[in-house]
């Protein structure tokens, strides 16, 4: 699965490339839809009528799964809305929301949200297994033991019921029914036994829901730790803010080196960014995950302002496809998995099974797969919030796993997997009682409802409270009652002075800027919180009044905010009032985060190049507005000098920065090199990936690269004795 080449001969038939679509929206309505709008309670029947049109016109123009699901099933729900609409003078938007809902049903996207949140009980897929049932694998088939006497199975009146490797609480892997549906599908079901003298019975089935993990899950809950050679890891999330959590988890892999033996808890995991998985792949195995894709990523005028891209591609999908790599591996892992595991939790999960001696057991996982890098918009009269992907992607096969999500290898349920797991460990003579125990111990947890009170705040754990100066006195809750029976560390970053208080709270006195963790056991169970001081930043003192903010990868960012991302390139707009301004000039305080340059069309444009924080200053109209850049968890390979020049280059008209990834999966591009916006020929270059282009250098000092197959190309030019890198992106269909 991991490594068979993707039939892709449907893909064109779901990326329909149609430059008339470029222009489906104006340029005001993709303002409005990316600008939030108020959720309305009721509105004229003519407000509505202007949304529904413009939300289906959105639809054709930008979602990724348009031409996947049907473009004729598509005009036929805006037809059926717009006739349902067409019936009141005054529209009730929440019937609205459920009438877009109910008729975009068909589109089994388990991202996407349109309108109302979709009733998932017909089209989510729930494993059923019959409690204590034990099935044994003989030369006659598979039987059952009633008092020492073998039943072999004979029938089963469900034709959808299988029978699949299964492990049992106490460890003993068997064979038993396994019947993978909606609960709306779940239906009554009779197995025939036969024993070895003939006689037959028939018995009816009790269906058991298997249930997902319910351990605590509004944070990463990483753990990683070795017992007799057994390591365990645990990861919840893949979302940026918790990055400093992630690269405990993204270290793990190093630690994991030594182990004879690795559990990998994935369940829960509703995944983030993918690129935490890859990073773990290369600290364990020194490679990155690769596996059979293929996808079609949509272009639009709407993706190109929300993410600020260029325009030039929009109406078309640009394809490509791979085929994975396994790799070797002598450390079993087990990974365990529920419904639970979605998305970049997914993701987590293909990248572990292209390494040899890897098993999957618990349940199926949640099936977010179909379409990726999702765009928030909401509608201008009625506040109807809608999110859908941009990138179509089919991984291992063309077929669209969503709200299924992938099978074990073994079937448990997932709600006891891990204990199941030990017990097997042991039975099997793979490790000792007393590790199981301690890896239970350390990995099992009760969580309680623990806070830290923070002034009138009571912060939760893996949030962040703090300020830049002052004395405070923090004190641990539980159940919303202040305790006093806890201790706590602190991660001695030269943030925070600290002591016990004299009333049983904890001390704090401000000394530096940054981040200080604080670690607060309760029954033995650890919890812990940030504080962040912007101390170490100058600039963030009164912020002075007006409407200034910056653009973001389609977020707004505030004065005095902090935001940043852990890795690649980014262009900042600057707006004033919403309207993107160019007469600014900006200040970035600390180098060796950043690599940084104001573009030509009036943009700022950033690399990530290490770690850190930095206060980000843009001066307009002769006052100074203060942000915070923040990367942390950074891992990339990013060659730019410590002392940058304006070197950029172009393509298709483009500005390209040091960093960035770009280009095509086909064809012969030229690639002008300029320095201060002008082109120069007084430089030299490096192509390290000739097997994925190929270049020459032209009589008039443009360089000339050509797709010859897949992968990622760097390109380090050097001008002026300092070295620039860029990245190729070419999947060759």
């Amino acid at each position: 699965m991991v490594t068979a080449p993707i039939d892709t001969s449907t893909l064109s038939k779901y990326t329909v490339n149609d430059s008339a679509t470029a222009d489906l929206l104006t340029d005001g309505e993709i303002r409005s839809l990316l600008e939030s709008s108020a959720h309305q309670t009721t509105v004229s029947c003519a407000q509505a009528q202007s949304d529904v049109d413009l939300f289906f016109r959105m639809l054709h123009s930008a979602y990724c799964a348009y031409y996947y699901f049907g473009q004729d099933k598509f005009e036929t729900a805006e037809k059926n809305v717009k006739e349902w609409v067409a019936q009141f003078s005054t529209v009730n938007v929440s019937d609205l929301e459920r009438k877009i809902a109910d008729e975009l049903s068909f589109a089994r996207d388990a991202h996407a949200i349109f309108g109302a949140a979709p009733d998932e009980s017909s089209t989510r897929y729930e494993y059923f297994y019959v409690k204590d049932l034990r099935l044994y694998k003989g030369e006659d088939g598979y039987y059952k033991l009633d008092n020492g006497e073998r039943w072999y199975l004979k029938t089963i009146s469900d034709a959808r019921v299988t029978v699949e490797l299964t492990l049992m609480d106490d460890g003993e892997l068997v064979y038993a029914p396994v019947l993978l549906v909606p609960r709306t599908e779940v239906k009554s079901c009779i197995i025939a036994y036969q024993n070895e003298a003939g006689k037959t019975r028939s018995e009816t089935v009790s269906w058991t829901e298997s249930q997902a993990y319910s351990g605590f899950q509004t944070r990463p809950d990483v753990k990683s730790f070795q017992a007799k050679g057994i390591q365990y890891i645990s990861v919840r999330s893949f979302m940026g803010e918790y990055g400093i959590d992630l690269q405990d988890f993204i270290n793990s892999g190093k630690e994991a080196q030594t182990a004879k033996a690795i559990i990998f808890d994935l369940r829960g995991n509703h995944g983030g960014n993918d690129g935490y998985g890859q990073s773990w792949m290369r600290s364990f195995i020194g490679k990155e995950a690769r596996y059979t894709v293929a996808v079609g990523n949509r272009y639009s005028k709407l993706r190109a302002a929300a993410w600020n891209e260029g325009e030039g591609l929009a109406g078309q999908f640009v394809r490509y496809e791979q085929t994975g790599t396994f790799l070797p591996n002598d450390i079993p892992i087990i990974v365990l998995v529920d419904d639970g595991c979605a998305s970049s939790g997914e993701s987590m999960l293909s990248f572990l099974k292209t390494m040899d001696n890897t098993i999957v057991i618990g349940t199926n996982s949640g099936g977010y797969q179909l379409c990726g890098n999702n765009i928030s918009v909401t509608l201008p009269n009625t506040g109807i919030y809608a999110y859908f992907g941009v990138s179509l992607t089919f991984p291992f096969v063309m077929e669209n796993v969503d709200r299924k999500g992938y099978d074990p290898d073994v079937w448990c349920s997932a709600d006891t997997s891990l204990e199941a797991v030990l017990n097997m460990m042991v039975r099997y003579n793979v490790t000792d009682q007393a590790a199981a125990d301690k890896v239970a111990e350390k990995a099992i947890v009760k969580y309680e409802n623990v806070t830290l009170k923070y002034g009138d705040a009571a912060v939760r754990p893996g949030e962040t409270c703090g300020s830049g100066q002052g004395e405070y006195v923090l004190y641990p809750m539980l159940d919303g009652k202040v305790i006093t029976d806890y201790t706590y560390t602190m991660s001695s970053n030269g943030v925070l002075t600290h002591s016990r208080a004299a009333d049983d709270g904890i001390k704090v006195q401000v000394v530096g800027g940054g981040y200080e963790t604080i670690t607060v056991t309760v029954h033995g169970v650890d919890y812990r919180f940030r504080w962040f001081s912007d101390a170490s930043s100058s600039a963030i003192g009164e912020i002075p009044k007006g409407d200034l903010t910056l653009g973001f990868i389609g977020s707004t960012v505030k004065p005095g905010e902090r935001f940043g991302a852990w890795k690649w390139m980014y262009d900042i707009d600057v707006l004033v009032g919403g309207q993107k301004v160019t007469d600014f000039t900006y200040t970035v305080e600390k180098d060796g985060i950043l690599y940084h340059q104001k573009t030509r069309d009036g943009r700022i444009a950033v690399t990530v190049i290490g770690n850190g924080e930095t206060p980000f200053i843009i001066h307009y109209n002769g006052e100074d507005y203060p942000f915070i850049w923040v990367t942390e968890g950074f891992d990339g390979d990013v060659c730019v000098p410590e002392d940058p020049e304006n070197f950029t280059l172009e393509w298709l008209g483009i500005d390209i920065y040091p960093g960035a990834s770009f280009g095509s999966w086909e064809g012969s591009y030229r690639l002008i090199p300029m320095l201060d916006g002008k082109p120069i020929t007084n430089f030299t270059y490096t192509n390290a990936d000739k097997s994925v282009i190929r270049d020459r250098l032209l009589d008039d000092g443009t360089v000339e690269v050509t797709v010859v197959g897949d992968g990622h190309a760097k390109l380090t030019f050097t001008v002026n004795g300092k070295d620039y890198s860029f990245y190729w992106a070419a999947f060759t269909p």
